[in-house]
């Protein structure tokens, strides 16, 4: 199953409210920064693939998202080919 959310406030409540196998984040959100759903997510998750994606890619982002527990960083607009070889990584049973 496949949900969205359109705001960080929603991207947490739903996190807390179940676990998820995948978790695509853009760096920027309406009301806050996707970087900062990474601790949320790996406290209440922690086997989830976390996933980010941005527009604005910076060396800087990059090494933010990793320190977070970032699973993977992309730049938009993003390879399909490249996203599912990182599924298909992560998610290797």
């Amino acid at each position: 199953m496949t949900e969205t959310a359109e705001s960080g406030k929603e991207a947490v409540a739903k996190i807390q409210a179940r676990n998820y196998d995948v978790a695509l984040i853009d760096v920027i959100l309406g009301d806050s920064n996707g970087l900062d759903l990474l601790p949320k997510i790996e406290e209440k998750s922690p086997k989830t693939v976390k996933i980010i994606m941005t527009g604005a890619d910076s060396s800087e982002k990059r090494g933010e998202a990793c320190e977070n527990g970032a699973d993977a960083y992309l730049t938009k607009p993003v390879n399909p080919e490249m996203l599912l070889s990182i599924f298909q990584e992560k998610l290797r049973c």
